[in-house]
């Protein structure tokens, strides 16, 4: 269905053997079907996927969080973050609510703006990027 509408779903590039790897070590059912698919998917691949890492304190996990950015290689990486409002319940629903209270303030935290923009991070969507490969492809 992505293909058919070229909405890019979030496919990720396994032909680095280190993302291959990760991903299987991680308990992804990743077999020769699969990869095959994804080899075969005509729309962008993320190169890398990761989540905001945790942390036991807000500032343990901005400091893990600055860690990853300082490991992140270069290409298109999405870090999937589930930024959400503290209430009661959020807290009945997810064991995770901290971290996800700490990744609403994180994004809204000065230090972690100021880092992102020393990083030289771009942020992109969607749009941006198929605008991009559509002018790969002509």
């Amino acid at each position: 269905m992505a293909t058919d509408y070229q909405i890019p779903a979030m496919v990720i590039d396994v032909s680095n053997k280190m993302v291959l790897e990760k991903f299987k070590a991680q308990g992804y059912p990743i077999d020769d079907r699969m990869i095959a698919a994804i080899e075969n998917y005509p729309l962008p691949k993320l190169d890398y996927f990761y989540s905001v890492p945790t942390g036991k304190t807000y500032e343990e996990k901005c400091e893990n969080f600055f860690h990853l950015l300082d490991n992140c290689q270069p290409g298109l990486t999405e870090i999937i973050f589930h930024p959400s409002e503290q209430t009661e319940n959020l807290k009945s629903i997810t064991n995770s609510w901290q971290q996800r209270v700490w990744e609403a303030q994180m994004f809204s935290d000065p230090k972690i703006i100021e880092s992102l923009k020393a990083r030289k991070i771009i942020f992109t969507n969607w749009i941006e990027i198929m605008d991009r490969f559509k002018k790969i492809k002509e």
